[in-house]
């Protein structure tokens, strides 16, 4: 009779650790495609994807300028986040010079958005967040 009880109960242990290792499993896969990612990337992803876009391009902006001096460190990742950063500040400035109607600085802004565009890579279908997000708030706002 003892001996039944010790074997439902390491039966009872085992399915628990089969299951504690499945959601481990788990975890690790859905994580995945953060490992190879350095940690400036990783934290602008993470701004990107709560829509902080300020944050992100003054943390950007900080970190382009050691990028500037010691390009072969910097991962490609990392660059094509910093042009997000790049397009999401010249989008939000083009808007502040339509409304100012400064067409110089409006025309520069729009060739910072191009070229910051063609620097996005990967990350180039957060331009549609972006553009939807600042269209919204110019509405909202006029």
């Amino acid at each position: 009779m003892k001996i039944k009880k010790k074997i439902v109960i390491m039966d009872i242990i085992i399915v628990l650790l089969v299951l504690v290792n499945a959601c481990m499993i788990i975890a690790i896969k859905e994580n995945s495609d953060n490992i190879n990612v350095d940690s400036k990337t990783y934290f602008l992803m993470k701004l990107y994807g709560e829509d902080e876009y300020g944050k992100a391009v003054d943390y950007a902006q900080k970190y382009s300028l050691k990028l500037e001096e010691n390009k072969k460190n910097a991962t490609q990742d990392f660059k094509e986040c910093v042009a997000v950063a790049d397009y999401y500040k010249a989008a939000f400035y083009k808007n502040v010079y339509a409304v100012g109607k400064d067409s110089q600085k409006l025309s520069q802004m729009e060739q910072n958005m191009e070229d910051a565009q063609k620097r996005m890579g990967e990350m180039s279908p957060i331009k549609v967040k972006i553009d939807r997000m600042l269209e919204e708030y110019m509405v909202a706002n006029n």
